[in-house]
């Protein structure tokens, strides 16, 4: 299992794990590519929906009315941040931890009698590839509450704030920053996430005393971004 960020999460996470997936699974069948990389990433993820809630749903745990009637898969907002991957950390790179779930050692253990995923060599990128854009989009909304925030505020944990806001968005250009994401989307939202960036750099001197115009800047670089990676914004998680 891939490890999580640990990070806090909101309430309600753990019963809307599965509204999450479904919505991002649904952007990207409706908008192949829309994300900065192509490929059959939704049809991996269809075809093994209905396995998930058929046979785990009907597990005697939940049979029982145990939980949510969900499946709760762990939570990956941001696991391109959490290398190296496993209990051990065995795999350094996320690709890697996926191409795990196809490797001889997987496909031997008793983890294989419950969901064998038919991974080939572009499959492991494209999962990668969302992992990856997911993660980005993530940092990406906390820098713009941040910013938002000290657009209107003057605080004096301005300073703090704003070195959040930039490593958050450090994170999301690390994120991105890939051989495995080549589109023009990924490209795009590349260079605006480096003018948010630099507006956050410019505010150091005034971040305790709202610096409105640099955050205005970082506010719109960010949402062309997201309009790059991201054409709809399911139930406003992003």
């Amino acid at each position: 299992m891939l490890r999580a960020a640990h990070r806090r999460r909101p309430r309600g996470w753990l019963s809307r794990r599965a509204t999450i997936a479904q919505s991002i699974v649904g952007v990207t069948a409706e908008s192949e590519g829309s994300l900065g990389y192509t490929g059959p990433a939704h049809d991996f993820v269809d075809s093994r929906r209905n396995l998930v809630e058929n046979e785990f749903l009907a597990s005697t745990t939940l049979a029982t009315g145990f939980g949510s009637g969900e499946f709760n898969v762990p939570p990956l907002y941001e696991a391109a941040d959490t290398a190296p991957f496993f209990h051990n950390g065995a795999v350094s790179t996320l690709e890697d931890s996926i191409a795990f779930y196809q490797s001889p050692t997987f496909l031997a253990s008793p983890g294989a009698t419950f969901a064998t995923p038919q991974l080939n060599a572009q499959s492991i990128l494209d999962i990668g590839g969302l992992l990856r854009t997911v993660n980005a989009l993530v940092n990406m909304a906390q820098v713009r509450a941040r910013a938002a925030y000290l657009e209107t505020n003057a605080t004096g944990g301005g300073t703090t704030i704003l070195k959040v806001a930039l490593r958050d968005i450090q994170d999301a250009i690390d994120d991105l920053t890939t051989s495995e994401l080549t589109g023009p989307a990924t490209a795009s939202a590349l260079n605006e996430l480096g003018l948010v960036k630099q507006a956050l750099l410019n505010s150091q001197s005034t971040a305790n005393s709202m610096p409105a115009t640099h955050m205005m800047h970082a506010l719109n670089h960010l949402a062309l971004a997201k309009g790059y990676l991201l054409r709809g914004n399911p139930s406003g998680y992003f």
